[in-house]
């Protein structure tokens, strides 16, 4: 994160990376990335996907963080929406890799936190997603050099502690 000896502004600072994950984010999913998890939402019933995700399953586990964050069928929760992308990008669910990693870039649902959206972002680009490399390079501007040092080294942590 920028200190105050970097940018005399941070908080604007932090206004335009949320305005430049927003673009990326929003180009991926016109690409049809995400697209899928959203249509599945909008058809599955809530109480089967909430059953599934409790009883450990990914896929449900980062659908129901999408019915959360976008308030489907469910009050909209951000750090509901967080708890459950988290559950399912520990399983190595790409998808909820690359929406914990936002959560902690912007800052929603959970206290913003470069070092772990890099860390998210890493192990959503192992995967390919593309949008993740592109998030990476943004958190790592924030970082620093020493940052994303530290950061790096946490996500190849992190990546050995994942469920396949």
């Amino acid at each position: 994160m920028a200190s105050s000896d970097d940018s005399l502004d941070s908080g604007q600072d932090d206004r335009s990376l949320t305005v430049e994950i927003g673009l990326i984010m929003h180009t991926a999913i016109e690409k049809g990335a995400g697209a899928p998890a959203l249509r599945l939402v909008a058809s599955s019933p809530l109480v089967g996907l909430r059953t599934a995700a409790e009883a450990g399953d990914a896929r449900a586990q980062y659908n129901l963080g999408v019915a959360y964050e976008e308030g489907r069928g469910v009050p909209s929760n951000t750090r509901q929406a967080v708890k459950w992308y988290r559950l399912a990008a520990q399983q190595d669910d790409a998808d909820a890799q690359l929406a914990l990693g936002v959560a902690y870039a912007i800052g929603e649902g959970v206290d913003r936190d470069y070092a772990l959206a890099y860390v998210w972002f890493s192990q959503a680009a192992r995967q390919g997603r593309e949008e993740a490399v592109e998030l990476l390079e943004l958190v790592a501007r924030e970082l620093g050099k020493a940052g994303t040092a530290e950061a790096r080294l946490e996500s190849e942590r992190v990546a050995a502690t994942l469920t396949h």
